[in-house]
């Protein structure tokens, strides 16, 4: 049987919910908890020049930053980064050092041929990179076929099915996942992160983990599905599902007591998880933080709502701007007089 690991994301994609201001003991106790999980590998947040040095924030500036936060007592688990690709300089990072952190690069389709490039340079750093082309659906068979073809040159340690906007049904992730397996070098990782707006993410990672694959495989996941929109793969389900049925042997216990000891405030704060307007989203394939931002203003009904994110011209459901939501938003009113 192929190899099976699994990623903790709550850090990076949990971030979404609170603005990455976990504060510092927080980020330290729960990297010490996820550490004692044995989860095998563990995002500590993004890497960017986007925003001012904090050590209250899993946005990191620079590497020295997260080697600060990490348990002092090093276990069996490998630490990640993840660069939004733009958003850091390649200038700024040396070559990789016997711990240096996996280097996980997203990038959106307009981006795939730059971004490839970037994730070139950093495996000839000595960095093992994990390549997530963000909303892989949106890519024809054609084109991922392509891009697998210029991974297969890169050598990257993973690529990743990335279901950014949560909308993919069991059918859609077959296709690319039984695609991928065919195609992929047979010594790369073949990846999946999830998102959870059709509640579909549970049934895709089990589907995939029972599948007769010819790749070891890796999972996203986070601690009680903490992350943008409705949230990922509920990591401490996943574990369990595969403690019982994979022969695997995670200490979920630690798990609970991240959700209990670090996120059990936050998320009495600032819920996440499943909303209509994130399954509308997914429904329409647009990117969820319009369907937050229409539904914010308490005007539309969800059918308009529905309606609304269908009216979203193709090119501008996969990156959110305002100005784009506010151009498109006034102009469905004027459409509906008598909403």
């Amino acid at each position: 049987m192929k190899k099976i690991y699994l990623l903790d994301c709550t850090l990076r994609d949990g971030g979404y919910v609170n603005n990455w201001d976990f504060g510092e003991s927080q980020i330290r106790g729960i990297l010490k908890l996820l550490s004692e999980s044995y989860i095998e590998y563990i995002e500590c947040g993004y890497l960017t020049e986007q925003c001012e040095p904090s050590i209250d924030s899993t946005r990191f500036t620079n590497l020295a930053a997260v080697d600060a936060v990490l348990p002092q007592h090093k276990t069996c688990q490998r630490y990640a980064v993840m660069i939004d690709y733009g958003t850091y300089s390649l200038e700024h990072l040396s070559d990789a050092s016997a711990h240096a952190p996996v280097m996980r690069v997203c990038f959106h389709k307009k981006d795939s041929v730059e971004a490839l490039t970037f994730c070139e340079l950093l495996v000839q750093k000595g960095y093992d990179v994990f390549v997530q082309p963000m909303v892989s659906p949106m890519y024809s068979d054609a084109e991922f076929i392509d891009m697998i073809g210029a991974i297969n040159k890169i050598r990257p340690a993973a690529f990743y099915i990335v279901d950014s906007f949560g909308s993919m049904e069991l059918c859609d992730f077959q296709r690319l996942l039984f695609l991928t397996d065919h195609n992929l070098s047979g010594d790369i990782l073949l990846g999946y992160h999830a998102h959870n707006n059709l509640q579909q993410a549970f049934e895709n990672a089990k589907y995939m983990v029972e599948s007769k694959l010819s790749h070891d495989i890796i999972l996203d996941a986070s601690v009680y599905g903490m992350g943008r929109g409705a949230g990922n793969l509920y990591i401490e389900m996943f574990a369990s599902y595969l403690n019982a049925n994979f022969g695997k042997a995670y200490n979920v216990e630690r798990l609970w007591d991240v959700f209990d000891d670090y996120l059990r405030s936050i998320f009495a704060e600032r819920y996440w998880g499943y909303s209509m307007p994130f399954y509308l989203s997914a429904l329409n394939r647009c990117h969820p933080n319009y369907a937050a931002y229409f539904s914010s203003k308490g005007v539309l009904s969800y059918h308009l709502l529905d309606q609304l994110l269908a009216f979203l011209p193709t090119d501008v459901k996969n990156t959110f701007s305002k100005d784009a939501a506010d151009h498109h938003y006034t102009a469905f009113l004027q459409l509906h007089p008598n909403r």
